[in-house]
């Protein structure tokens, strides 16, 4: 009988073993389980954190090409804006300079034809002295032959 409890104390001593020994695998695995749950916990809040980085980074991006865009729009209606008021100030310093040569132009002609009018009027003095010595000398020659 003591070689039989004996071997069953070792049977039960050795079944006592496997299951610490199961135990211990179960609670090994337990916590690799829990490790690698952590990692992975660790990974997707990384992740997270670097999808939010981007998005804001992103978003930034937007903005400035937003800004960009919005002052390259204003520097355009100022570029225009400057061309519009030089072309007009070029448009009427063009009238100014037509509207003068126009008052240069008249201020000739009318000069011209005071001109024009003067040596007609001198030309008929002329010929109205010839007309007059004309018949001065006939009257004269008429006179003298009396």
């Amino acid at each position: 009988k003591a070689v039989v409890s004996t071997q069953s104390t070792g049977v039960e001593a050795a079944k006592k073993k496997e299951a610490a020994a199961e135990q211990l695998r179960a609670q090994e695995e337990r916590a690799r389980k829990e490790e690698e749950e952590r990692k992975n916990a660790e990974i997707r809040m990384e992740e997270e954190r670097r999808m939010e980085e981007e998005q804001r980074a992103d978003a930034a991006r937007r903005q400035d090409q937003e800004r960009e865009r919005e002052q390259r729009i204003e520097e355009e209606q100022r570029a225009a804006e400057e061309r519009r008021l030089r072309e007009e100030a070029q448009r009427q310093a063009e009238e100014e300079q037509r509207a003068a040569q126009r008052r240069i132009n008249e201020e000739r002609e009318r000069q011209d034809e005071e001109e024009r009018k003067r040596m007609e009027e001198v030309r008929r003095e002329e010929e109205r002295r010839k007309i007059l010595s004309f018949y001065r000398d006939k009257f004269s020659l008429f006179v003298d032959r009396k």
